[in-house]
């Protein structure tokens, strides 16, 4: 019998500090310009991670160009 009490004690206290010390994981989308955006008219999507509200880490997704030089509407506005 004390065995089997042992057994659960062990059992609910994994169980528990599994669960009860979960991070909560965030991610944020963000689009942002290029610090040269004036002359190679490229945009960045970054993702920004976070856990427990901090900041972890910052991942560029992609790049686009937004519009080609000598051009006087971006892509979305000419159309």
């Amino acid at each position: 019998m004390t065995a089997l009490k042992l057994f659960f004690i062990i059992v609910f206290t994994i169980v528990g500090s599994a669960f009860g010390f979960a991070q909560k994981k965030v991610s944020l989308l963000i689009a942002e310009y290029d610090e040269q955006a004036s002359d190679n008219h490229l945009q960045h999507l970054v993702k920004y991670v976070f856990v427990d509200g901090a900041m972890v880490s910052k991942e560029p997704i992609i790049s686009a160009l937004i519009k080609k030089k000598g051009e006087k509407k971006t892509k979305k506005q000419a159309g």
